[in-house]
């Protein structure tokens, strides 16, 4: 409790500054010692204002030890920002052992720093300071890509329609899925990659995509793609696409360049 009067000039500032301050917080707190240094107890004040007598005591004590200037001074983040100064012992271990968990967060800062901190202080400090700002399940391929096409040969009059009337257009290609596990969403400075081993096992995908409708017919197995699974997934299309004739634009795979298929 401030036991000295304020004075005038102090009064004169506060008087402006409690509504003219960009901040609110400091508004508030000018406010506080204003309205004190006019008289009114300090359980009033804080009704007033809507906060805590403790918390117009801290207003009292910020003026008392600096003045109006230490009025102007907050810190918005008080419970992390004892992490501040370890922030890059902080992030030179977790590059080195990556984290799984917020409370995994929790327990390896207070053993670095001997700080204590609760989840919900911890999660937006790392958010801010230490996590990547982007996390991506794979690693994605930059640059541009330039398709090949053959001289002469364009799939766009076909999209459109044949001059004898409608038809479907498929794309097709395949995807092999590795029975393995990659690393997830988690926090951390690189994307991290953690594949395990899954020897020869695969779950194979040849897939026709539809052009305009974007259907999907698909053939799978858990062996490999060869011809025979071209010429089921052309089986396939024929029986499920009677109704107009179909292209199938295919990429340049050497099971797809054999008389088997072409017949």
């Amino acid at each position: 409790m401030i036991r000295t009067p304020i004075p005038d000039e102090d009064m004169q500032v506060l008087r402006e500054e409690r509504f003219t301050h960009p901040h609110p917080r400091v508004q508030r707190k000018m406010e506080a010692v204003y309205l004190t240094g006019r008289g009114l107890p300090r359980q009033e004040v804080a009704r007033l204002l809507g906060v805590t007598a403790g918390t117009v005591r801290s207003y009292l004590a910020n003026y008392r030890d600096a003045g109006i200037e230490g009025l102007c001074r907050f810190n918005p983040h008080p419970q992390s920002a004892a992490l501040g100064p370890h922030t890059t012992t902080i992030q030179e271990a977790f590059i080195a052992e990556p984290l799984h968990t917020v409370q995994e967060a929790v327990n390896r800062i207070e053993e670095l720093t001997g700080i204590r901190r609760s989840e919900t202080t911890v999660r937006p400090w790392l958010k801010k300071r230490v996590w990547a700002s982007q996390n991506r399940s794979h690693p994605r391929k930059s640059g541009p890509r330039r398709a090949r096409t053959l001289p002469g040969y364009s799939a766009q009059p076909r999209v459109k329609g044949s001059p004898v009337g409608p038809r479907h257009v498929f794309f097709v290609d395949a995807a092999h899925f590795v029975l393995g596990a990659w690393l997830g969403y988690l926090g951390c400075l690189h994307h991290i990659l953690l594949p395990t081993p899954s020897g020869r096992q695969r779950f194979n995908v040849l897939g026709a995509l539809h052009a305009m409708t974007h259907e999907v017919v698909t053939i799978t197995n858990t062996t490999y793609i060869h011809s025979e699974s071209v010429v089921a997934l052309l089986q396939q299309l024929e029986t499920q696409f009677t109704d107009h004739p179909i292209t199938v634009v295919l990429d340049n795979a050497r099971y797809q360049r054999n008389p088997y298929v072409m017949a």
